[in-house]
């Protein structure tokens, strides 16, 4: 027999639930059951009790690590699927308002995290820079505020220009985009999301670039 006793068998069962977000993943009419299409990205730790704000309609993937034995299954349910329904691997998906606690069990261990859904009253957009010189760019972001004053990195974000055409947007469904001036004169960018709700910020594009490292002169003398 192997020299094993208690002190070597001892371990600490630790479930580790981790959120990331993934592409938007609507619910079929009709089912409670989305579809399995989309990509996690960006991870973030949920830690126990910890809470994860999603829109209607938005995902995240849900991964839990059992570190007692790590081929054994992990069991996902939802306290609520009606509002949260939650797949067979971990995917997350916000039906309706409300919330819902997510579990994974294995063995005896199990870990919980509460999703909240919730509808967006207001979208703030910022710009790394609102004025720019020709060809130079601008990186948008997005964030929806909440009734309750919550804020949300929105999943999926509509992005247009509603008043000018002194720039053009790189092609962007998720939370930040990219803004390129392309002729003199001011414009407008919309952000909108799932909802109805939406942001503006006004974008002026000059002729041409000021470089801050290049004194400007003040005065000048002609001799002749």
């Amino acid at each position: 027999m192997f020299g094993f006793n208690a002190r070597h068998l001892s371990v600490v069962a630790l479930l580790v639930l981790v959120a990331c977000d993934a592409n938007t993943l609507s619910p079929l009419p009709g089912s409670t059951s989305p579809s399995s299409s989309g990509t996690a990205s960006s991870a973030v730790t949920a830690p126990t009790g910890g809470t994860v704000l999603l829109l209607v309609t938005e995902s995240t993937q849900l991964r839990a690590s059992d570190r007692v034995n790590r081929n054994r299954s992990v069991r996902w349910t939802s306290s609520d699927p009606a509002t949260v329904y939650v797949n067979s691997t971990g995917l997350a998906t916000a039906v309706r308002l409300g919330e819902a606690t997510i579990t994974a069990a294995s063995g005896s261990v199990s870990e919980r995290t509460l999703i909240r859904v919730l509808q967006a009253t207001s979208v703030s957009v910022s710009a790394s820079r609102t004025t720019m010189a020709i060809g130079e760019a601008s990186v948008l972001s997005a964030t929806a505020r909440t009734a309750d004053g919550s804020t949300i990195v929105p999943q999926q974000v509509s992005w247009s220009v509603t008043s000018g055409s002194s720039v053009t947007l790189t092609p962007s469904a998720t939370a930040v985009d990219t803004s390129k001036g392309r002729s003199q004169g001011p414009s407008v960018v919309n952000a909108s999301v799932v909802g109805g709700a939406f942001g503006v910020v006004s974008l002026t594009v000059s002729a041409v670039a000021v470089d801050p490292n290049v004194p400007l002169a003040t005065a000048f003398s002609i001799t002749p």
